[in-house]
Order: structure tokens, then sequence, then C-alpha cells
């Protein structure tokens, strides 16, 4: 998710931990997290713009998501006073 200002660390996205619970609070979590890891995507997403499209809402959610758990973390807030 390039448009994305502020870089999330990828092992940040990843860890279960910050994850947990975000199945029940994300539509389509595992898909949406594929797309802000720009792993492959299924092929049925790739036949339905419709489809694409809230997946697309659903990886912005959580990227959001795993932002704001990650400016919690030790080295998210040494980022943002850097940056600040």
């Amino acid at each position: 998710m390039q448009q994305m200002k502020e870089q999330v660390d990828e092992d940040s996205i990843q860890d279960k931990f910050n994850l947990s619970q975000l199945n029940e609070q994300v539509p389509h979590c595992r898909q949406a997290l594929d797309m802000i890891l720009a792993l492959e995507p299924d092929e049925e997403l790739e036949d339905n713009p419709n489809q694409r499209t809230l997946i697309k809402q659903s990886a912005k959610m959580l990227y959001g998501f795993t932002q704001t758990t990650y400016v919690l973390t030790n080295h998210g807030t040494t980022q943002m006073l850097e940056k600040y």
C-alpha cells in the first residue's frame, strides 16, 4: 500500500499478536493482509473488480489498525519522535 504516508514495519504487520481479533473487525482480513504485503492475489479477486474494491477498503482499514498498534511500540514511538 504505497499511498500510505507512514510505513509500518512488515514484521509488525505480520505479528500474530497485532493481528489478533482483527479477523472479526476487518472483512476479508486474509486477502487484505495479502494485498498490504503485495502477495499474489487470488484468481477470483483478479476476475471480480467489485471484490477487489472491497478488499482494498479492508486493506486500508487493516493497515490503519496495524499502524495504530505499531506507533505504540518502542520502535514506532522512536520513529514518530524522529519525524516530529
